[in-house]
Order: structure tokens, then C-alpha cells, then sequence
């Protein structure tokens, strides 16, 4: 399994600092840099102090719980699919503008992205307390945020590949397994039980042209 990239909570955490994160050596352009780092909670801990002394304040909670949400699903995909073969891509870059096509909303970062050779599946995580989801539409927010991505993707993609199969990864349990038009699961092991099922499945057709497509031409292009 090849990971590429690094949390999206974590870009969104330091792009005031983004500057002084790459003068510290602090910003993790890719996960095995992160992975260096050592431990998420206390990397967190040392990026937040970057906001010391700055004009704009410190970032919120729900940033630092997604960070802490998406590293876990990271290294646990990791971990367990250590000997097989794939991709996850996590807060890959897919837009579906151009020269004709522009616009607000017309670019999203899903949060995880995992093709093997019989799997493609979009995975969104949350780490959200029950009393924070509870709050007004925040729940709606969600399957907006997800039925929006899906849609991008939709466009953003070649013809031949579909829309991956969705899946929010839902950290606290605080959705009780509850989205509608969604899979929840609360631990990426959940996750690794319905791959299992699909392993004996026919390899898909766009395989390797979504991994081209997601390396290449989506996913390393704000690079460029």
C-alpha cells in the first residue's frame, strides 16, 4: 500500500503559518515526512505554537480532532493492508474546472481516496462529539459536503471511471451509524472487512488509468 499526502485538517491547520511551518521545517509535504515528525498529538501541539504572537487566533478544535481522526485512518489503512497491493490518497486535489468552466465549489479535497486493484472506495472522516453534530444542519452539512464531492468527482473524471463507492468514517461513533444515502463506519477495521469481500471480485478495468489520473494529473498538479 503506497500513501500520498497528508491529513487535509492538517493543510487547513497551517495554511496562515504555511511560511514559517516550511522555515521550521515543520510542514510535512508528504506523509512519510510526517510520519518522521512523531507523535500526531504532540506534532499538533508544536504547529498550534506557530500561532503564538500572530494576528489571527489559534485555530479551533475541530481541526485538531480531524487531524487526530484522519492519521489514525491513515496508519491503520497502513498497517493493514501493508502487503497489498494500492493507493490511498488523502486530500487529493479534484477539480472539474477549465477554461470555460470556473466557479466557487468546483474543486473539493475528499479526505481519503483508496483504489486497489478491486477497490475504489471515497472515505470522508469525522471527529465530531455528539453535542457538536447535534447542532443545527450540521448533520445535513455532512451529506451536502459528501453528495457534493461525489458530483465532482463525477465530472473531474474520465467517463470510463465511475464514482467510487462512499463511506464516512465516523471517529466518536456520534452519527450511530446513521447518514442517509451513506455507509458509516466507526473504525477503518470495518472498513478492512468489506475490502476482504471484494478481493475475489474481477480486477476493475480503470485500475491503473485512476491511478495515473489521481497521481498525475490531479493530485501532484497544485505542484506543478
Amino acid at each position: 500500500m503506497i500513501i500520498h499526502g497528508i491529513p487535509g485538517s492538517l493543510v487547513e491547520l497551517l495554511k496562515p503559518v504555511r511560511h514559517k511551518a516550511e522555515q521550521r521545517g515543520l510542514f510535512p509535504h508528504d506523509y512519510k515526512a510526517l510520519e518522521h515528525m512523531g507523535d500526531i498529538g504532540r506534532v499538533v501541539e508544536r504547529m498550534k505554537r506557530l500561532y503564538e504572537g500572530e494576528s489571527f487566533p489559534l485555530s479551533n478544535h475541530i481541526l485538531d480532532y480531524g487531524i487526530i481522526a484522519e492519521n489514525r485512518f491513515i496508519e491503520d489503512i497502513k498497517y493493514y493492508l501493508r502487503n497489498q497491493e494500492g493507493h490511498l490518497f488523502n486530500n487529493a486535489e479534484i477539480s472539474c474546472q477549465d477554461e470555460g468552466f470556473s466557479g466557487v465549489g468546483l474543486t473539493v479535497h475528499p479526505d481519503h481516496l483508496l483504489v486497489m486493484p478491486q477497490v475504489f472506495f471515497y472515505i470522508e472522516t469525522k471527529n465530531w462529539t455528539p453535542a457538536y453534530l447535534n447542532r443545527k444542519g450540521k448533520r445535513e452539512g455532512v451529506k451536502a459536503q459528501m453528495d457534493h464531492t461525489k458530483t465532482i468527482m463525477r465530472s473531474a473524471f474520465p467517463a470510463d471511471i465511475p464514482v467510487p463507492r462512499a463511506f464516512l468514517y465516523d471517529h466518536r461513533g456520534s452519527f450511530q451509524r446513521q447518514l442517509d444515502g451513506y455507509e458509516v463506519i466507526e473504525s477503518p477495521r470495518a472498513l478492512l472487512d468489506i475490502i476482504v469481500q471484494e478481493i475475489n471480485t474481477p480486477r476493475l478495468p480503470y485500475y491503473e488509468k485512476l491511478i495515473t489520473v489521481l497521481d498525475h494529473d490531479l493530485y501532484h498538479k497544485k505542484e506543478k
